[in-house]
Parts: structure tokens; sequence; C-alpha cells
């Protein structure tokens, strides 16, 4: 069979992620024929574990998820229920021993100060005002925060109004995103559902266990991509450009580009599953990447595609040698802390001057028609305390001289564009002012650089763009992903799936899961319906 001859598959599913791979094991179950593309040379999509002393494709070393690390909402996960007790799965709940740090007083006492009350009081206030908005009176968290001290000014203390609206901020890493775009309607339905648990064993040991379950219906030996490839299971490097459906005959033609031989290719199929990311979707016709659908999307879609947005959080990973460890005397014993912005100097000046009006309203063209994270600029040399941060403390897991840092953006974006030179600097300082405060004690002033830093790649790669779903002002979320979900596309020929298919688990693993599982259903029902 020539290169451009097309291939036939009752089904074609768009991305290797997980997603994909469980909509392709289901269909697989029922018979169905299917091929999963992918444009990247690798499988897993944002599951993605490196180790620090690859070499040489020999795994060695501690492992590290630039991608998905936990298993959320650990109450109603069914992905969770399935690994739970597995042989080569560990994970650890993390979500309860927190601290709180910031550049004036380092170590903050929150039950002391009332701000995990104040937080609470805050998250309260904006589900009371700003959750029922009309779409077109959105605010960002920003100035939910403004409004909330506005209202209680009169009973917070002078300490609880600088730094309420700092810890309000840790939204910022749940989402990935600046509190200047957060969407204070819809942030408090982001609920969660149980405990989180921190995967210590790396999700790519999850999803190859998926492919491994793929491979085991298809009766190979083993699991082998290069097996799957030659049985036209699974074809890498292929970038979609074009999707084609054909009335009269009910075919869907998929046009792809092998990157690895410049060679366009041709699959036919009967029906899709696009398990795409979001931001994927969302890319305008001739930006790389893009994908030119004839006939065109529905206006359903189109105004739900509108009106999703897709974050950026980022991940870096700081390893000591066991000598330099012993030199920082870590006492620090949270599994996580948050490092929290400097006071806003804008927001308070406002407050100060009692000035009622927003940051947000006389700015509505911009979060109408600006609606990613990338167009919000970044200050050109951002310190530790210019953005909240997140510390995952994985000393305290692994008992490894290693912590991982979580970045929302604007940062992120700003430090993935030039990681060598941008990362210790906004890093160093954190972890000065952590082990300072832990060992009480300012004589500290500096701190060996660390013998490996690994940070993700998101925002720089074109098969992601960014991380997973977010919380824009004036998103219309819930809408968007039933859109997706009933999607009406060459007569319902085409199903979505992916983390940004799934109303209550968007941006999760499990929702990407089960959304994959959903999808091939609704299919295998269509094609085992009886005629009439």
């Amino acid at each position: 069979m020539s290169e451009m001859e097309p291939l036939r598959a009752e089904v074609i599913i768009l991305g290797a992620g997980i997603a994909g791979t469980k909509a392709a094991i289901e269909l697989s179950k029922a018979g169905i024929s299917n091929i999963i593309l992918e444009a990247r040379d690798r499988v897993g999509g944002r599951l993605h574990t490196v180790s620090s002393g690859d070499t040489e494709g020999v795994e060695i070393g501690e492992k590290f998820d630039l991608g998905a690390s936990w298993f959320h909402d650990c109450i109603n996960n069914p992905l969770f229920d399935k690994y739970r007790n597995h042989k080569d799965v560990d994970f650890v709940f993390d979500d309860s021993s927190i601290g709180y740090y910031n550049k004036e007083q380092g170590f903050i006492d929150i039950t002391e100060t009332q701000l995990l009350e104040i937080f609470q009081e805050m998250s309260d206030f904006i589900e009371i005002n700003y959750t029922n908005l009309k779409i077109e009176n959105d605010i960002s968290l920003k100035e939910a925060a403004y409004q909330y001290l506005l209202r209680q000014k009169d009973v917070l203390t002078d300490f609880q109004i600088k730094n309420a609206p700092q810890i309000l901020r840790i939204f910022e890493s749940w989402i990935g995103s600046s509190w200047d775009t957060l969407s204070a309607r819809l942030i408090t339905e982001d609920r969660r559902y149980g405990r989180n648990a921190f995967c210590l064993t790396g999700w790519s040991n999850i999803y190859n266990y998926e492919l491994q379950e793929l491979s085991n219906i298809l009766e190979y030996n083993q699991l082998d991509l290069n097996t799957l490839d030659k049985n036209n299971n699974l074809k890498l490097n292929n970038l979609v450009s074009d999707i084609r459906f054909n009335e009269k005959t009910n075919e869907i033609t998929v046009i792809t580009k092998d990157i690895k031989n410049n060679v366009t290719k041709r699959y036919i199929s009967k029906y899709v599953i696009c398990a795409v990311p979001l931001s994927i979707l969302k890319l305008k016709n001739n930006e790389y990447g893009s994908i030119k659908w004839s006939p065109a999307l529905t206006p359903s879609l189109n105004y739900a595609l509108d009106h999703m947005s897709f974050c950026s959080l980022g991940k870096i990973f700081i390893e000591f040698s066991e000598d330099d460890f012993k030199k920082l005397n870590w006492k620090h014993d949270y599994y996580q802390s948050y490092f929290l912005p400097d006071k806003d100097e804008e927001l308070l000046k406002r407050f100060e001057n009692n000035e009622p009006n927003s940051f947000s309203n006389s700015n509505n063209e911009f979060y109408k028609f600006k609606r990613t994270e990338t167009e919000i600029t970044s200050p050109p040399d951002p310190t530790g305390f210019s953005h909240l941060m997140l510390l995952i403390n994985l000393h305290k897991y692994t008992n490894k001289p290693i912590f991982g840092f979580l970045t929302p953006n604007p940062l992120t974006e700003y430090i993935e564009k030039d990681p060598t030179n941008r990362i210790w600097p906004v890093i160093k300082p954190l972890l000065l002012k952590i082990i300072q405060s832990d060992n009480n004690s300012s004589e500290i002033v500096d701190i060996p650089k660390p013998k490996k830093i690994i940070n993700s790649k998101w925002t720089t790669d074109p098969f992601s763009r960014g991380s997973y779903t977010g919380t824009t002002v004036y998103d219309d979320l819930d809408i968007a992903i039933e859109s997706l979900i009933n999607s009406d596309v060459f007569n319902g020929r085409v199903r979505f799936a992916g983390e940004h298919a799934h109303v209550k688990a968007n941006g999760c693993i499990h929702g990407a899961w089960i959304s994959g599982d959903r999808e091939a259903h609704k299919i295998i029902n269509m094609m085992h319906r009886p005629k009439l």
C-alpha cells in the first residue's frame, strides 16, 4: 500500500492522550475498527513523565510529571478506583498539610490571623454576589476581591486588608490563570469532590497500563508502539489539517501531514472522535496545527469554542545534590506551601481612596476580544514574590532533595520562553525565604545552585499551547461544554472527548478518561442501532 492510498477504519480517533486511548479500548472491545492519529512523536498527550537522568532512552533517577500529577475528586473518580490498589501505582493524600508564606513576614499563621476564615468568607461573598450574574456583567476575581474589601473594611484589620486579596489568589494555582482574567462568576462553581492524591509513580505509568489494555484486546503479545503502528492502530507524527464530510456516502476524510516524512496522508471513516486539546480546537485557520472543517463547524460549536478558555499552569522541578541539600538545613514539614504575592499597590491605593469602580468595568473590550492569557504581559523581571507560587515539598513525599513548583500565567509563559535564564532568579528568593523562616534566622543569605532543573514547556509546545480548561471572564463554560458533548457536527458523526468535554471534571484526567469512554459508547450504540 502506497503512502498516498487512504487507510480506512470505522472510527478515526484524533489524539493519543488518555481520552483517545480509552475510546480506542472501548471501540476495540466492541469489535469496531479504529485508528488513533497523534501529532506528537510520543503518546500520552498532557500526561508526560520524565526522569532526571534520562540518557539514551534509559530512564534513571527520579520521575517528574510535567503534566498531570494528582488524582482529583477521589470520592467520585472511577479512574482512581481502577488504580487505587494497583501494585505499581503509589500515591499520597497531600492536601491537608499546607503552609503559607509572604515576602514581608515569611511564615503566616493563617489560623491566628484568621486568613483561612476570611478566604472562606471571600469565597462565600463571591458565590452570593456573582455566581448568578448575567454573562455580560461578569467581573474578574481581582475586582471581586476589591469589592469584598469595600464591603467588609470596617471588620478587617490592616493586616487582613493587605493580605486577604493575596490569599484569594490561590485560585490562580488551581486554574493556572491570573486573577486579572479569572471569572468571579464561575470560580466558585469549580468544586471538587473528595481529597486529592498525588501520584508518586508517574502518570505515564498509568497511561501505559491503559495502552497495554488496548494492546491486550488487539491480542498483541506485548505493548509495542511499532506493532501498533504496523497494524494501523496508532499513527504518530500525523498532524491533522483537514476534516471533510461527504453527505452522500456518510464518510469522513481526515487529512494529515506526516511530520516525520513530510508526506500528506488520508484516512477515511464513518465516525471521528476528536480528542485534541481545546487550545487546538480554538486555533484560527492558517495557524500551525489548526483544523479546517468542511462543512464548517455549526454556530453552536463556534459559540462554545469562543466561550471556553485554555489556561497555562506550569511546573518546575528543582533537584539538589545530597551534599548541597544538607547545607540548606531544610526543616520544612508541609506537603504544600503557598508563596503569596506581595501586596497589590494599585488595589490598595484605590481602596484608600474609596473608589467604588473597578479594574474590569472599564476594560470590557479587553476581556471580550482578548480572551487568552497570552494577551497578558508579564513584568519583564519578575521576582519570586511578584506572582503566586505553590511549592510541592517532594522531599517530604520521597525523602529525596527535590522540590516542585506550580506557576500560573503570565509567569508560566514568561518562564517557558527562556527557562535557562529565568527559573533560578524566580525560585531562589522563595527557597531562601522559606529556609530563613523555618530556621527563624535571617543570617542565611545564600543557597547553592541546584544539580538539576526540569520544567514544563506547555505554552511553547504547538500541540498543547497551554495546560487545560480555564475560567476566564465572559466564559459560558457549562453551556459550551454541553454543546461539545451534544455535537451535531457532520450529522453527529464527529464526537468530542478530552478534559474539556466533561462538565464536572473538566481540567482533570478522569474527566478526559470518562469522556473517551462516553463517546466511544455513543458510537457503539449508533453503529449497532437496528435499521427501521
